[in-house]
Parts: structure tokens; sequence; C-alpha cells
């Protein structure tokens, strides 16, 4: 199984994007890495779901070796890396008329973004410590340089801010690591799941290294870096980033949490996490609510969907091994709907601020009638934003939802249902400002019909995937068994 591929291959397009840009073949050679990235996932994909699960061995010496876990999860996840990652590049660059002629995107851009698709097939391939903090040290690095590519004195603010944040929690969670193999002698999360305990060790442990990629997934009271750091990026790095980046962290807690977190089901982390879940969907969703600027309102969109991660935690750990499948389930979907959906939400937001000249929402009056792709784009990953059928979405809420009640947390499932409603508030704030009627002017700039079909397909994903489920689901059964 050539899942190494998945790596090797952003790699080296990373490489080949230092090429110079003048270069006629530059174009076509970004297109074809970008098509066989495509084929190659979708072929580890099939094939995980055929032969099933694999854990393999990668020997970078003598006595290194990185472990790395081809399931439905890291799949599944690579796929939404290959799908976002490919409509971000073909926004950034062939709406323009040609890769090599976008003036949004710097020629740094180009090996960047490469780079951090590399590094998150290794998060999501991940199977020990040290590949995983290799993984999330390396996408946090990636990531604010990618932030300061704007120039602006706000966005090197920003990015200094999560640089902070993301030393700091690469610091937290090397420490815990390191307790963990001082008292197992093993980094490997498989050895670890069958004989960690509830020990002091164990303990401070897990608490300093999920409190390290809290920080780093701006997981509530956490989050004060993202807002500022998502409004003043450039948009494809926006994009990238609330799409696929922050879910990282999230999932490497997850991976963590399935291995150490069974000992202490009966303590109050559960309950913590949850809580925080249920804080950061209403704080979250209010903020998103009360914004006037509509890049910081997709943000704190951000904030609040992760929310609904950190509520399936508490239900992995159900005594039933189907409320246990369901959560996860629900947790892999709701990853994979909210990467497509918020992908296309930013990419929306870019084609307003483009149209209208202005980030203020007030400024939305009467795109409705010379946009409405754009427009009906926002409507698609809206829905799956709320929760609304048939979308992604949906299913995710669903699932997550379905345990909760097995599992008598009656209290989660009216989160569900409130963080859906706010959602619903602050997507139709802006279809109402868009389609409403003044005396604005009435002459907007369009966006390249290629970048509208971008967002457009990212948002369509959202509801194909809704209506067929199964295909992805089959593929995640066992893993929280």
């Amino acid at each position: 199984m050539m899942v190494t591929g998945l790596i090797a291959l952003p790699l080296l397009a990373a490489l080949l994007s230092l090429l110079p840009r003048q270069h006629p073949l530059w174009a076509w050679m970004q297109a074809l890495l970008l098509v066989a990235l495509n084929l190659l996932t979708l072929m580890l994909w099939h094939q995980v779901g055929a032969q099933g699960d694999a854990l393999i061995e990668v020997l970078l010496g003598a006595t290194t070796r990185w472990q790395l876990q081809a399931d439905g999860a890291a799949m599944t996840l690579a796929l939404l890396t290959c799908w976002v990652g490919t409509a971000t590049l073909v926004h950034t660059g062939l709406a323009h008329g040609g890769l090599r002629r976008s003036p949004g995107a710097p020629d740094a851009f180009w090996p960047l973004a490469w780079l951090l698709l590399a590094v998150l097939n290794l998060v999501w391939l991940g199977a020990d410590l040290l590949t995983l903090y290799i993984g999330v040290e390396v996408l946090g690095l990636v990531a604010v340089a990618m932030m300061t590519l704007s120039g602006k004195p706000e966005a090197l603010a920003a990015a200094l801010r999560y640089l902070f944040a993301t030393l700091l929690g690469s610091m937290a969670y090397l420490v815990g690591a390191g307790l963990l193999f001082a008292e197992y002698g093993t980094l490997s999360l498989p050895a670890l799941a069958e004989v960690a305990s509830a020990n002091a060790a164990t303990g401070t442990g897990f608490a300093l290294m999920l409190a390290g990629l809290a920080l780093k997934a701006a997981v509530f009271p956490l989050h004060g870096w993202l807002p500022a750091a998502h409004a003043n990026a450039l948009l494809p790095v926006s994009v990238l980033h609330s799409a696929l980046v922050v879910k990282a962290s999230v999932f490497v807690m997850m991976r963590h949490w399935l291995t150490l977190a069974p000992p202490f089901a009966d303590s109050a982390l559960p309950l913590l996490m949850a809580s925080l879940g249920t804080v950061a969907i209403l704080w979250g969703s209010v903020l998103a609510l009360r914004q006037t600027r509509l890049k910081l309102l997709v943000a704190w969109s951000t904030v609040a969907q992760t929310g609904y991660l950190l509520l399936a935690f508490p239900l992995l750990l159900a005594d039933d091994p189907l409320l246990r499948q369901l959560a996860y389930q629900g947790l892999i979907y709701q990853m994979l709907a909210h990467g497509l959906a918020k992908a296309a939400l930013f990419m929306v937001a870019g084609h307003l601020i483009t149209a209208t000249g202005s980030d203020r929402i007030s400024q939305l009056t009467g795109t409705g009638r010379h946009l409405p792709l754009t427009l009906l784009t926002l409507g698609l990953a809206g829905i799956s934003l709320m929760g609304m059928p048939p979308s992604a979405g949906f299913a995710a809420k669903w699932l997550m939802a379905s345990s909760a009640l097995g599992s008598g947390a009656i209290l989660w499932m009216v989160v569900l249902i409130a963080g859906g409603l706010l959602s619903a508030a602050y997507i139709l704030k802006l279809l109402r400002e868009a389609f409403r009627e003044g005396p604005e002017r009435d002459v907007f700039e369009h966006p390249p019909r290629l970048q509208k079909m971008s967002a457009f397909l990212l948002s369509l994903l959202t509801l194909l995937l809704g209506l067929s489920t199964l295909p992805v689901l089959s593929l995640l059964i066992g893993g929280a068994a």
C-alpha cells in the first residue's frame, strides 16, 4: 500500500513549485500534480475500503521509524485534504487565466501550500507520538508562514500571536509525550492503548497533550488568536487554515482520546470536554451573529463549529459499542462536512468582497441579483453548517444526536439543535442582506467564473455526501471499538 505517496507527492510538488513561474510548462505541471494527487488519494481510499485498515512502519534509519495508520478516518480526511487543496489551488491560480499569472498569490504561496498538504497527510496517517509531534509542529510553522504572505501589519501581528500559540502548544505536547514515554517506554499509540492505566503520569501527560492541541485548534477558551488570523490572511490561506489546519489538531486529540481516555472514563474529563464544546458552539455562534465584517463572521463560525467536534468526545467513551461507533462516525463526518462547507464559505466571502470592494456585511445589498451562483453556494454551504437535511452536516449531527440520545445525554442534543438555529441565524443574516434591495450602487465586479465554480463544487459536495453517506460511513466502522 503506497500510502507514503500521499506525503511524497505533495513534497515533490512543493519542490517543483520553486521553479520559475514564468516557464510555459509551470502551469501544466501544477495541474498534472493535482490530477495525480486526486487519483492516488481515491485509489488508496478505495483500497482501504476493500482491504481494511493497515499499520505501516517506515524506517528512517537503523533505530528510527515512523508508524503510519491507514484506516478509514485517515483516508477520509486525506480525501478532504485533496478536494479542498485542489479547489483552493485552482481557485487561486487557474481562475486568473493561468496558474503562473495569479495576481493574488505570491510566489511563496505555492510551495507552502503543497508542503501544507503533505504535512496534513502525515498527521492523518500518524500512529505514534513522534510522528504526530513532528506533524503538528511543522504544520503550525507552515501555517504561520502562510499567514504572513499578505504583508499587512495586521496579518503579521496575527501571525506572531499564532506562532506563540502553536509553539506553546507544541511545548506542552512534547512534555506530555515525554512523560508517557518515561512511564511506558513506547511512543506507539496502539501499544499505549494496551498498557495505559489511570495513574498520575498518564493523567498529567494526557492532560498536557490535550491542552497543547486545544491551543493549536483554537478550542474555547484558547481561541483568541484565530479570528484575527483568519480575517487578515490572504483568502486561500484562510480557506486552507479554517477547513483543514484547525481540524488536524482536533483529529490528533481524537487519536489520543481513543488511546488514553478510557481509563479516565469515570473522571470529570469527559464532562469538561463536552462543556467546552457547548460554550464554544453558543459563544462562537453569538459572536458570529454580532459581526459586521464578513471574514470575521466566517472566522467566529469556525470557533463555533469546532465545538461540535468536542461534543462527540465523551460519547466516544459510551459503554455500548454501537453508541461509540455512532459518535466516531459523526465526529469524522462532521470534520468532512465542515471542511467542505467552510472552504466554500470563505471562497464566497472572497467573491463578495471582490464584488463590493468592501468587507462590510452592510455592503452586500443587491448582490443577490448579480451573483446568483455565489449566493447559491452560500446557501448550500450554510445548509450544511446549520445541519439541515439532506446535507453532510445533517448526517454528521444526526449520528452524534443518535449517540447522545442512546447515552442519555439529552443536554447535548439540545446544544446540537441550539447550535443549528444560531448557525441559521448568521447565515440568513448574510442572505437577507444580499437579497435586500436598496439605493446602493447597482454595479459589481464579478469574480472569474472558475473561481465561482470551485466554491460551488465544494458546496455541492456537502449535498452529495449528505445524500450518499454509505461509502464513507462503511469505511469508518470499527474505528472506536
